[in-house]
């Protein structure tokens, strides 16, 4: 399966030249690049450059209502000696015409939205991939089905979604058991029409499913739920300030006999845009000052089992498709036996 997914994956990138010639068609690419120096103790200074994502997408509109997505992912693997190719997203949307401005069904391996959702709102996943996604409860795309709805012409600036999923992943799509997944998303923009708080935003998941494991006839699939409650939010001020939070709460099935796993992870986060205080022709224009700090704790049960991750930096945009960052992260543990990480990041991203 793996294999097939890479030579689909190849395929893509080759035939990206040629789709980009038709009609309603793009081709787009992102990648992330990034040199670190490990400033922890007895590190001896370790540094590195490395490629950490490389994008292609292609997207076809086939008709009035129907339209595709394919995105190949370029990634260091740990079973794969050095970068291999796997397949990110490949959907197909669909309008149908009497309720075209109201739903879109979607098909394919898709993004599982709450993560895509907060990584716009945090604003900088070529620097990291939110709390979310970091503490693993849920993947960031998965084999299903989805249905959006979307009551702006109702006069509401509210979006919904509901999705049935395999309960799997894009690097492991491998269906292992006969039990399916279920999500339903809310989405509220509650300052749409205001020129100072446009970009205000809340949103909240609720993912319930199971592991992909396999499950015997004998043994109770409930054994294995895993199941999600995410709330997210970004208050913005104009294009000057803004603060934004995820937080996550996650009930892990053990199997039989054991205990279910309560497990959270709380991120919060915010920029400084100087363009407003240094004003147009400013040099400084083009950056912005962002802090993160992640809590996790992957057993709430458990004492002294915890972590949180601090990330401050300085970000510059000077060009379209071309952001880069240096940053400084520390990463500290409630255990005393385990010592404290920090780290100095430069982070790139380029697009087209």
């Amino acid at each position: 399966m793996k294999k097939h997914l890479v030579l689909l994956a190849v395929g893509i990138i080759l035939a990206a030249s040629w789709a980009s010639a038709a009609d309603e068609t793009t081709v787009q690419g992102t990648l992330y690049a990034h040199w670190t120096w490990d400033l922890s103790d007895g590190a001896d200074d370790a540094n590195e450059f490395a490629l950490s994502r490389a994008y292609v997408t292609v997207r076809s509109k086939l008709s009035e209502y129907t339209s595709v997505r394919i995105t190949a992912d370029l990634r260091e693997t740990d079973n794969f000696d050095g970068c291999s190719v796997i397949l990110k997203y490949g959907y197909i949307d669909w309008k149908p015409k009497f309720v075209s401005d109201f739903l879109t069904v979607r098909f394919g391996l898709q993004p599982t939205l709450y993560i895509a959702y907060v990584q716009k709102t945090w604003g900088r996943r070529y620097v990291s991939r939110v709390a979310t996604d970091l503490a693993g409860f849920r993947t960031s795309s998965d084999l299903g089905v989805g249905a959006f709805f979307d009551f702006a012409d109702q006069g509401a600036p509210v979006t919904a979604a509901f999705h049935v999923w395999n309960g799997t992943s894009y690097s492991e799509v491998e269906e292992l058991n006969k039990q399916k997944d279920f999500s339903g998303l809310v989405m509220v923009k509650p300052a749409e029409e205001s020129d100072d708080f446009k970009g205000t935003q809340f949103f909240a998941r609720y993912h319930m499913g199971y592991q992909n494991e396999e499950i015997p006839a004998t043994v109770d699939a409930a054994d294995f739920k895993s199941n999600t409650f995410s709330v997210s939010g970004l208050l913005a001020y104009r294009r000057t300030i803004d603060a934004g939070f995820d937080l996550s709460f996650n009930e892990h099935g053990r199997g039989a006999g054991m205990e279910d796993l309560s497990r959270t992870v709380f991120s919060f986060f915010g920029t400084v845009y100087l363009e407003d205080f240094a004003g147009p022709d400013s040099p400084l224009r083009t950056l912005n000052l962002f802090g993160r700090m992640d809590i996790n704790d992957p057993d709430t049960d458990t004492d002294d089992d915890g972590d949180t991750m601090l990330i401050g930096g300085l970000e510059c945009f000077p060009a379209k498709g071309f952001r880069a960052s240096v940053n400084l992260r520390n990463i500290s543990y409630e255990s005393a036996a385990v010592d404290d990480e920090t780290y100095l990041y430069l982070n790139t991203m380029f697009s087209f």
